[in-house]
């Protein structure tokens, strides 16, 4: 099910959807088509009205699509460049939220899943007035990116929440080694890296935040905040942007991973450049330089079953730390 807003009543969102599902049908079979298609006959390929298709003909003309409406049918023309309306997104089974801008999709998110939304509804944005990253910073929101809000219901036990960052962390760094050229990698906790060589630094260009209610150790909703540098680099030291469709990265981490945790710990450990390497990390939160007071140095294991960092301090003995505990200096961005 698809929609183009969240400013609506339950009844309103049903007939956004209606109208998303008949948008993405015309959409698919103009595409298809060798040649022009009728009213009529896009009518009866897809069992709706030739009324329902003409509206839905002006309604993809509005957002930018050139549909040809000369000999004796339509014709798709031209699509929108990387468009990330939800009808582009017809394999997937869940809702899609759209905004041209909002202080924050995680804000939106957080709205929606406390009144009910589904699992699996994204929230999106072409952009943010007030993007959230960790710990309360801001996420740098320039033109061109990608920035977007999973919802989902999970099982899980709260102590394996950041399991599910582990899994978008992957599915993002696969996404930009294919869609961008590039060396992509995952660090921990929560970045996506990219290089431009074996000697460059690892460069951030994607970030996932989470964030959840817990009612006991239930998670009653997570949202996981995404955003992906594919537009105008950001300012930040240490930042970069990639060239790849916002729309292919979109789908590859919306696509449904059903592997087990211990095969996605190996996905995991295998996409990071830390693993086996000595780290400088902080018991301080937020600590972010080498200079931080009480640093200290050991080899990163890469992460356990639960997302938790696994390090052998220099005395050999292996330690195991949350999210949040610590903070890895650097974050592996050295050659």
């Amino acid at each position: 099910m698809v929609n183009d807003t969240a400013d609506s009543t339950v009844a309103e969102e049903i007939h956004l959807a209606r109208s998303g599902r008949t948008r993405s049908r015309v959409l698919e079979a103009l595409k298809a088509a060798a040649n022009p298609l009728s009213g009529e006959e896009l009518g009866e390929a897809i069992g709706v009205s030739r009324v329902a298709v003409w509206k839905a003909i002006q309604a993809l003309t509005r957002f930018g699509y050139r549909i040809d409406s000369a000999h004796g049918g339509y014709r798709l023309v031209e699509s929108p460049k990387d468009a990330l309306y939800p009808w582009e997104f017809s394999e997937y089974p869940g809702t899609i939220r759209r905004w041209d801008e909002t202080d924050s999709t995680m804000n939106r998110a957080r709205e929606a899943a406390l009144e009910g939304a589904r699992s699996g509804t994204v929230v999106l944005a072409e952009r943010q007035s007030a993007g959230r990253g960790t710990k309360a910073r801001t996420w740098e929101s320039p033109a061109g990116g990608l920035f977007f809000t999973v919802i989902t219901r999970p099982t899980t036990h709260v102590t394996e929440i950041h399991r599910e960052v582990l899994r978008m962390q992957c599915a993002l760094a696969e996404s930009l080694a294919s869609r961008a050229a590039s060396r992509a990698g995952v660090l921990w906790p929560n970045d996506v890296a990219v290089r431009s060589g074996a000697e460059s630094p690892w460069e951030k260009a994607a970030g996932v935040l989470a964030e959840y209610l817990v009612t006991g150790s239930s998670v009653e909703y997570l949202a996981l905040g995404v955003g992906v540098n594919t537009g105008t680099r950001p300012s930040i030291p240490g930042a970069a942007s990639v060239s790849a469709s916002r729309a292919d990265i979109l789908r590859d981490a919306l696509a449904p991973s059903r592997e087990s945790p211990g095969e996605l710990v190996k996905r995991w450990n295998a996409l990071c450049p830390l693993v086996g390497k000595p780290v400088d990390y902080s018991l301080a939160p937020g600590a972010e330089t080498a200079s931080a007071e009480g640093a200290r140095t050991g080899v990163f294991l890469g992460t356990d079953y639960r997302g938790f960092a696994r390090i052998a301090d220099t005395d050999g003995e292996e330690r195991s730390f949350p999210p949040g505990m610590i903070s890895l200096l650097n974050k592996g961005r050295k050659p």
